[in-house]
């Protein structure tokens, strides 16, 4: 009987062991899993940011564009009043 007793509490340890084993890796894990929602938020601001900056360099080579046309354009008629 003795011995029952000694193998239910070695197995009770071995269970208490596991345990908390497995809650301190949920726990990394839930670690993880926090680090890897923020870096994903992260990386999709980043992304939004750099659209916003390739419309906004967008548009001002349009306005430049537009406005070496015009000067452009000024000059041949210029050339062609002189």
């Amino acid at each position: 009987m003795e011995q029952h007793q000694e193998n239910a509490v070695k197995l009770h340890r071995k269970v208490r062991v596991e345990e908390k084993c497995r809650l301190e890796e949920q726990e990394r894990f839930s670690e993880v899993d926090k680090k890897i929602n923020h870096a994903a938020i992260e990386l999709e601001t980043y992304r939004n940011r750099a659209k916003e900056l390739e419309e906004e360099l967008d548009t001002i080579v349009h306005y430049y564009e537009r406005q070496s046309i015009s000067y452009e354009k000024k000059a041949h008629d210029n050339a062609l009043a002189a």
